[in-house]
């Protein structure tokens, strides 16, 4: 299926509206990538402490995995995400299946439109990717979870290349649901695994069950994979890496954290001159 266009909306001050003002240029982009996870446990702490670290950092994107109907409300209502984002024009209701979906936001003098296509799935996942100035196209996606679904995660990750390919910078962020080191993990081809190049020696656990308490399961060593992944595709040279670190890795409670995931922050440098 071909990507659909979604328009940009922003909070006009008393509604969700279309976006009709063209984006500006920006020499740096700080993006935020985080599966927030759908479960119950500790709901409510969670994801206020969700909100008010995304609100904190304020980055130019945000890409969220796992969103729920709940969640998805306390976006489109809070203040933070009103004063300065754009969403798609269709809030992601319809996009979410088994219970949850994705979510994109971008500030909003820095995005054109959106788009979303569905994949190959057996649990519903999607791409969805806002188009930036000048070319930029930043995505989110959660590939298929689960043993056994190795094959199905290689065959969206090329349906996410294929994708982005004709973007002049292109960068996929989320939970792909494998590690670099496990033998089912497919090849990133043209993409540039971003945590590799700033930390070669740093394993850069996401799903770290040795920290993080509520990935722990009776009986069962607690693992460590690296599935939360920031990649990027730059033929021109445009834009390199500044910096990238866990994020949501401080409990938020006792043995609470805002997510089993952490997730991921950092910042791209442009290199070339406009």
């Amino acid at each position: 299926m071909p990507p659909v266009a979604l328009p940009a909306i922003h909070w006009s001050g008393r509604q969700w509206t279309p976006l009709s003002t063209a984006p500006t240029d920006t020499d740096t982009l700080h993006i935020i990538t985080l599966n927030t996870w759908f479960s119950p446990f500790g709901r409510t702490q969670r994801l206020r402490a969700q909100l008010a670290a995304l609100g904190s950092r304020s980055p130019d994107v945000i890409c969220l995995q796992e969103v729920t109907d709940d969640l998805l409300d306390l976006l489109l209502d809070c203040p933070w995400v009103r004063a300065d984002y754009a969403m798609v024009s269709e809030p992601h209701r319809p996009l979410a299946s088994h219970g949850y979906g994705l979510a994109l936001l971008a500030k909003r003098t820095l995005v054109k439109a959106f788009s979303w296509t569905p994949l190959k799935s057996d649990m519903g996942r999607s791409l969805l990717v806002a188009e930036l100035g000048e070319g930029v196209h930043v995505g989110t996606v959660h590939l298929e979870s689960m043993r056994g679904y190795g094959s199905a995660r290689a065959q969206q990750l090329t349906a996410c290349t294929q994708l982005l390919s004709p973007a002049k910078t292109a960068l996929l962020l989320g939970d792909f649901n494998f590690d670099p080191t496990e033998s089912d993990a497919p090849p990133l081809g043209p993409w540039l695994d971003l945590w590799s190049v700033a930390h070669p020696h740093d394993p850069g656990f996401t799903a770290d069950g040795v920290i993080n308490s509520m990935r722990r399961r009776p009986g069962i060593p607690p693992m460590q994979r690296r599935i939360d992944r920031a990649v990027l595709s730059d033929a021109t040279g445009g834009w390199k890496l500044d910096c990238i670190a866990l994020f949501g890795t401080k409990p938020v409670g006792p043995h609470l954290w805002m997510s089993d995931h952490f997730g991921l922050e950092l910042t791209m440098q442009r290199t070339l001159e406009r």
